[in-house]
């Protein structure tokens, strides 16, 4: 069975394999099978609840050749990304969970937050405590020398 699609101009095209299609190309499929399927579920809501009851779609998951897609809908609640982060910042470095090994649990479960957010979290975490405490080195050779020796 072909897949067809159309171009811009509305004439038929084969659809590559996923695997075969960039990374750009599979990224917009996803999307575009997204933004289908959130029309879709907003059409079908009207069938199913009152027009009263607020009825959200807030996330899309699914697999293409083992490749897994996490599609979230509406606005992220900043607040609630940060304490996420947070959060795991402190767990990593509390239970010393290295990166080797998140990096692991991310391909396990896609939805953890992404090792490069975690690390800017540990960096504005360490500016942020660099103004509260600041920390001063002292050279002692140079104090001891300019010391009077009789002190």
């Amino acid at each position: 069975m072909k897949c067809i699609d159309r171009n811009r101009k509305g004439r038929p095209r084969e659809l590559k394999l996923n695997e075969e299609s960039s990374k750009t190309t599979q990224i917009k499929r996803a999307k575009g099978l997204a933004k289908k399927e959130q029309i879709y579920f907003e059409d079908s809501i009207k069938n199913f609840y009152n027009p009263k009851d607020r009825v959200v779609l807030k996330a899309l998951n699914f697999t293409v050749e083992n490749k897994e897609y996490h599609v979230s809908f509406g606005n992220d609640d900043d607040v609630k990304k940060k304490q996420k982060l947070h959060s795991m910042a402190y767990v990593q470095d509390v239970e010393n969970i290295p990166h080797d090994a998140y990096h692991h649990l991310t391909t396990i479960k896609s939805t953890l937050p992404w090792e490069y957010a975690i690390s800017q979290t540990h960096q504005e975490i360490n500016k942020y405590m660099e103004k509260l405490i600041p920390i001063n080195l002292i050279d002692l050779n140079s104090a001891i020398m300019q010391e009077d020796p009789s002190e």
